[in-house]
């Protein structure tokens, strides 16, 4: 999208499933506040798939769940992550916290969201999403 001069913005929010109160920790782009978001498509097996999202148009509807967008978790979020805290997931949703904390800090500058995207672990390079778009 920049070889097209079309800028877009990172946001670092959260999705909901829709299946309760859960906030999951995600990112999306958003052009002219419409969503493009690859990622909830093309999840790990098991979880819970969403759409592929070109500006808020659903391509490749996966199952019936109908996932929400939130640049904040909310109350009801914030009181599931207290509970989990407490629990043996502890350790883990420490980790997504911080996580979330850096993706916040990466997609302040372009530069960090470029530099991210081409050494992500799961192999989700920026080349690799335009690949997914044509």
């Amino acid at each position: 999208m920049r070889e097209h001069n079309i800028l877009t913005e990172a946001v670092v929010g959260f999705v909901n499933d829709g299946t309760g109160d859960v906030m999951t920790y995600h990112a999306w782009l958003e052009f002219n506040g419409r969503k493009v978001d690859l990622t909830l498509a093309n999840v790990a097996p098991g979880v819970n798939r969403g759409p592929l999202l070109i500006l808020d148009h659903e391509f490749q509807k996966h199952g019936t769940f109908e996932y929400s967008y939130h640049r904040q978790r909310g109350e009801a979020g914030d009181r599931v992550v207290e509970r989990l805290l407490t629990s043996e997931f502890a350790e883990a949703i420490r980790h997504k916290e911080q996580e979330h904390q850096v993706m916040l800090e990466v997609c302040g500058s372009l530069e960090r969201v470029t530099d991210y995207l081409n050494n992500a672990p799961d192999g989700f390079t920026y080349e690799r999403f335009l690949r997914l778009l044509n």
